[in-house]
């Protein structure tokens, strides 16, 4: 009997052993890193999917409250099955500053990245950086002519289809974009797989396809679609339009940004078909938006909540979908997609991940900051190639300053910043003035209570402190209690 009990204890304890050797094989074949830490990982070994949908302002969606249909897919996609952050901020006002926070996790200064002919510095750590060496294939599709190689984008990327649009009276941006982002996955669906995808279908100049969406928009007739550049005329600073031409281009942003809609709702049916949204992430986030006569602005210009206030929708296989009030910074996306996943955090990155907001009731968001920044070459050549009528916009960016690496100190004289809380949003403009707005009662920023600080509660002053020291600012005079000094 003790024979027979001694045989079997040997059995179990080769049995074991070859559990365990089968085990440390797989982990070591593994085309992922072994240092995944699959117990805690939301989607372990999931692919990823990151796309910008460039220039997409959340006040321009009805997820966020807008009053016109212009993304009914992307509004039922939010709400029923991901989960919806209420107030992400970007870290950057236009598309080059933003992507270093998107795709580097770091705030643009960081970087170095001030303006548009700025190039990311090849020691900045990328997404796809990070990824590829944990074992991902990493791809891009970029139709943003300041997101591609030759201005530094490329680093990290197995791959990378550069496409930007040219002819914008016939744009077909986005339709093109995603087609080849869907062509890419069918052809790797079988690894895992970091794809990062940018349609500029919504930047300006602003040219729907046809009357037929403003109508569907339920703009109030005459409709009349002509080349936005022709609105804009000679003014290329934006100076002298006037509200009604404001509008106009209002109108015909939101046309595009229905036609962008439709054509995501084809995407993700693509998916579907596919079978990749039982084990792929995908995250939809603007990186800034645009303005339309708000504050005396027209463009893609300042750190006003028009224009940093973004989407962020993020769907996770599996996750039941909610809402998410706290603020929340666009850097963070790195750091999150590596937690998902369960990859060890990756100390470059350094925002928190946004995870527990996925998982707990009491995660707390934080204070956002933005940055703007004004130079000769991108007033100069940016405005000139997206306002001109140049019917190239390649073709126009020929005679601006090629894409340097900013030297480390060499920082612009025009910057603003932002500090952006739950409740408040203080400005420093670029001639050391101060703006403050409680943005939770003053949505559309109508009353600068800079001035008004003596009116405050002493609760409120308390409560706007951490934008204060946040920013680094001060406010003129003695400020009596809880004093931001």
């Amino acid at each position: 009997m003790t024979r027979g009990f001694g045989r079997l204890k040997l059995l179990f304890v080769v049995v074991g052993l070859l559990i365990l050797g089968g085990l440390i094989f797989v982990l070591r074949s593994n085309t992922l890193d072994p240092t995944v830490l699959f117990s805690k990982a939301l989607c372990p070994k999931c692919n990823i999917i990151v796309v910008t949908l460039d220039t997409l302002g959340a006040k321009h969606m009805g997820l966020y409250g807008y009053n016109r249909p212009t993304t009914p897919f992307l509004d039922s996609f939010g709400r029923d099955r991901s989960t919806v952050f209420d107030t992400a901020i970007a870290q950057g006002s236009f598309t080059p500053t933003s992507h270093t926070s998107i795709l580097t996790g770091r705030y643009p200064a960081e970087n170095r990245m001030y303006g548009t002919t700025d190039k990311l510095p090849p020691e900045a750590h990328t997404l796809a950086e990070s990824l590829k060496a944990s074992g991902y294939v990493t791809h891009a599709v970029s139709a943003a002519i300041l997101i591609q190689p030759q201005y530094g984008w490329g680093q990290g990327f197995d791959g990378f289809d550069e496409r930007w649009f040219i002819d914008t009276v016939t744009n077909n941006d986005a339709a093109t974009t995603f087609g080849l982002a869907s062509d890419w996955i069918k052809a790797n669906k079988k690894q895992p797989f970091f794809l990062f995808i940018n349609t500029n279908h919504l930047h300006s100049p602003h040219t729907p396809a046809s009357e037929a969406v403003l109508e569907e928009l339920g703009v109030t007739p005459p409709l009349k679609i002509m080349d936005e550049r022709d609105i804009v005329g000679p003014h290329l600073d934006t100076t002298g339009i006037t509200q009604e031409d404001a509008n106009i281009m209002k109108d015909y942003y939101d046309g595009t940004v229905l036609e962008l809609d439709k054509v995501v709702k084809n995407f993700i049916a693509t998916l579907d078909k596919e079978g990749l949204m039982k084990n792929t992430i995908v995250i939809f986030e603007g990186d800034h938006s645009e303005q339309f006569g708000e504050h005396g602005i027209v463009g893609w210009f300042g750190v006003y909540e028009q224009q940093i206030h973004v989407p962020l929708i993020v769907y996770v296989p599996g996750q039941k979908p909610r809402r998410i009030s706290p603020v929340v910074e666009l850097r963070s996306i790195p750091s999150t997609i590596r937690d998902l996943v369960g990859l060890k955090p990756d100390t470059e990155f350094t925002a928190a991940s946004l995870v527990p907001f996925l998982t707990t009731k009491d995660a707390k968001g934080t204070v956002a900051l933005t940055m703007h920044a004004f130079t000769d070459a991108q007033n100069a050549g940016m405005l000139k190639a997206l306002l001109g009528k140049s019917p190239s916009v390649w073709e126009s960016m020929k005679d601006a300053p090629p894409p340097l690496v900013r030297a480390v100190g060499d920082k612009p004289k025009d910057v603003w910043y932002s500090a952006r809380s739950d409740h408040w949003h203080l400005i420093k403009n670029a001639d050391g003035t101060l703006e403050l707005y409680r943005v939770d009662k003053d949505p559309e920023e109508t009353q600068n209570l800079i001035d008004k600080w003596y009116d405050l509660t002493v609760a409120d002053r308390k409560d706007a402190l951490q934008v204060f020291q946040k920013l680094g600012a001060d406010i003129p005079a003695s400020c009596g209690p809880y004093c931001p000094r």
